[in-house]
């Protein structure tokens, strides 16, 4: 419990308040830093083991590098001191539906097509996310990661947690859960976030978490898969989210990108006038008053100008570029059967939803400003100066130059598949910090080249292989300049089976081991997924169970050959001797487990058994005339052992009564234990008791109500005599 604490985190000393609120896996409460700023402060539930601390270290600095985006949740720092813990910024009226994860509930007061937009929000999310660091993935989407609230340009999705809640040991099951998470978390990737997605969706579209009605258990419902259902929602959305919800993860689309254009391909056409806000929290009042200004035109101008990039980026799946690629968005105002209200109902998803109709006219005439400059003629007739010569550049104009690179393998050399590569424009040609506009191309053979792209400062970003994830690489471009630049993986996946001798898949213990010999990662079965960032490191992948132990070196990332194990064989060899030292030719020695092993002794006394698979044993060493030795053991190597046998002794002797042979009861012990009885001969008296164990012996002789009671000392190979009478 963190109520009442100081928190000292990488940066900032945090004043925890109230508790708030809990949900499955983050527990909430309000908090202050040093200087005042509020803050939502938030534990996990669940267990955290310490050796994960670098991790969760790892992961919320990546989670700190991406937070002045948009769709990400600032993290403000975190720590583990007393326990692993993060402070995030909320907006005002949010931190209860922060704690509780309402916000699905709260979104489902909005009309379908913004519920369809909000989902949107989160693909665009997990995309950006996975351009900037190592971790392109987010493994947890579900209520608790996501609030919806209502800015200034319209609702929005706010991402957060980004896999952290995923540390804790066994992490509850919940509705969001993918079927590859309830057994090997190593098999997630990045069609898992797409799973995720799609449940979410299910929730955001049908008003219900998927499995609700399940008549089994959550776990089993989920591996059973979702079926046919949601019935509540547009035939067009059920396929989106049953592809996404796919059991086999090659079944599903291929990334929170795909999900996002078929989401889009799906969702209705709203008009403005129809769009239902009601409910979500306001990003910032005073700024969205602010906006409703009529008569700060400047300001608009200045948004229309610098901003209407960076506005159209969270509603498209793909801006358009200079040289005329089209978005989803766009293709679908093309629609020769469209209305006018279809239209405005797409350009409305980056708008503000309050002032849309108060700017309408004013943007019409800021566009018509924008166009004339940009092109810088009066061919218009509408801007001052007429008759500008066309091959002059004008103050208005903006220069376009190209960007071309490759993308390259971890041996530097060009991956010959294609990929998706993004440019997003961060400064102008001034140094001006710029928003956007983002241009998209695929490689061909590894390389490519953006064409007609305005000067200035981009980030250009790679999406990752089934092999490579890649980081982002900055280049600047002036007027007459080709931007270079070569896009390198900053991690990569080691992949592959293991498989015994019959073809099957062995409970196999697989490490991955760095050129030290020290276990990068490890998991059990016959399927290994390890994800490595130092890609200079030389790696061996280890596999072994009661098998033999392969070591393969890898030599190229990505998908490995199936490695075969063989059973493993040991050796189980010795010697077998009596009490002086002398070897015993002809003893037998037996192993047994399931099957029978046995090896008899040479005339040296030694003796050998070969090709045993290891396991546990039953062990017994015989000979005539020797005590038979037994043990047990387990075998998981060769194994040496030398036995020394006690020849058997024997007791023998007559029964009297009064002088007379007769017949008597005899019972031997040792140590009060019962060892062996017998009864001697009615005619003669005469008895004998055959291999017993050198020793001291106690014999009682009974007959009728009478017994004598008498001590026998038994040496190794000997008999010893022990006549009894009793007088009657």
């Amino acid at each position: 419990m963190l109520s009442d604490r100081t928190l000292t985190g990488t940066d900032l000393t945090i004043t925890v308040g109230e508790r708030v609120g809990a949900g499955t896996h983050w527990e909430t409460f309000d908090g202050r830093t040093a200087d005042g700023d509020a803050v939502a402060v938030r534990s996990l539930h669940g267990e955290l083991p310490e050796d994960e601390y670098d991790r969760f270290d790892s992961l919320a600095a990546q989670w700190r590098n991406v937070s002045g985006r948009e769709t990400v949740r600032t993290l403000a720092d975190w720590g583990t001191d007393p326990e692993p813990w993060v402070a995030v910024e909320y907006a005002p009226g949010e931190l209860e539906t922060l704690a509780s994860g309402d916000s699905v509930e709260i979104a489902l007061e909005c009309d379908l097509a913004t519920r369809a937009d909000l989902l949107g929000d989160v693909c665009e999310a997990i995309r950006n996310y996975g351009r900037y660091g190592s971790t392109p993935y987010h493994l947890r989407i579900g209520p608790e990661a996501v609030v919806f609230r209502d800015g200034p340009d319209g609702p929005t999705a706010v991402v957060g947690d980004w896999g952290i809640s995923g540390l804790v040991s066994d992490p509850p099951v919940t509705p969001y859960t993918a079927p590859e998470q309830l057994d090997d978390g190593n098999h997630a990737g990045q069609q898992t976030d797409v799973y995720r997605l799609g449940a979410l969706g299910y929730h955001l579209l049908s008003g219900s978490p998927p499995f609700v009605d399940a008549d089994r258990s959550l776990a089993e419902a989920i591996r059973n898969g979702v079926g046919d259902d949601p019935p509540e929602v547009s035939e067009d959305f059920r396929r989106v989210l049953s592809d996404a919800m796919a059991l086999d993860p090659d079944d599903r689309q291929g990334g929170a990108y795909q999900f996002r254009r078929d989401l889009i391909d799906a969702r209705p056409r709203v008009s403005p006038e129809e769009r239902v806000v009601s409910g979500l929290p306001p990003l910032d009042v005073e700024d969205i008053e602010k906006g409703g200004d009529e008569e700060n035109v400047d300001d608009v101008e200045g948004s229309s100008e610098e901003g209407s990039d960076d506005e159209s980026e969270p509603r498209s799946v793909d801006d358009d570029d200079s040289d005329g690629e089209e978005s989803i968005d766009a293709e679908e105002t093309s629609d020769p059967t469209e209305t006018s209200e279809d239209v405005a109902r797409d350009t409305s998803s980056t708008t503000s939803w309050r002032t849309a109709g108060k700017y309408v006219a004013i943007g019409v005439v800021v566009l018509v400003v924008l166009i004339g400059g940009f092109f810088g003629t009066s061919a218009l007739g509408l801007i001052g100066g007429g008759g500008v010569d066309p091959g002059a550049a004008t103050s208005g104009t903006l220069a376009t130059v190209s960007i071309s690179g490759s993308v390259v393998d971890a041996n530097g050399e060009p991956i010959g598949s294609s990929v998706e590569v993004t440019a997003e424009r961060i400064a102008d040609a001034d140094g001006n910090t710029a928003d956007g506009p983002t241009h998209t191309t695929t490689t061909d053979g590894g390389t490519f080249t953006l064409e007609n792209v305005p000067t200035g400062t981009y980030e250009v970003t790679a999406a990752e292989t089934d092999v490579f994830a890649y980081g982002m690489e900055e280049v600047e471009v002036g007027e007459d300049e080709t931007g270079e630049v070569e896009i390198s993986p900053t991690s990569a996946t080691v992949s592959g089976i293991v498989v015994d001798t019959n073809g099957d898949e062995p409970d196999a213990t697989i490490r991955l081991l760095d050129e030290n010999d020290e276990t990068v990662a490890a998991t059990t079965g016959g399927r290994y997924e390890f994800t490595v960032d130092d890609l200079e490191e030389s790696y061996t992948v280890t596999a072994e169970d009661d098998y033999e132990s392969v070591n393969r070196l890898i030599e190229s990332f990505g998908e490995q050959t199936t490695i075969e194990l063989e059973e493993a064989s040991f050796t189980f060899s010795g010697s077998v001797t009596n009490s002086d030292g002398d070897p015993i030719d002809g003893a037998t020695v037996t192993l047994t487990n399931g099957e029978v092993l046995s090896a008899p002794t040479a005339a040296d006394g030694g003796y050998e058994i070969e090709n045993m698979p290891g396991g546990d044993y039953d062990l017994e060493v015989s000979a005539d005339g020797y005590m038979t030795v037994t043990d047990s053991m387990t075998v998981d190597s060769d194994v040496t052992w030398d036995f020394e046998l006690e020849e058997i002794g024997t007791i023998d002797g007559t029964t009297n009564a009064s002088g007379t042979p007769a017949r008597y009861e005899l019972e031997l012990l040792q140590n009060g234990e019962f060892v062996r009885e017998t009864s001697s001969d009615p005619d003669t008296g005469e008895y004998q008791i055959e291999n017993i164990a050198p020793g001291e012996y106690t014999l009682i002789a009974t007959r009728s109500d009478q017994s004598r009671e008498v001590t026998v000392q038994v040496d190794s190979g000997e008999t010893t005599t022990q006549d009894i009478n009793i007088d009657f």
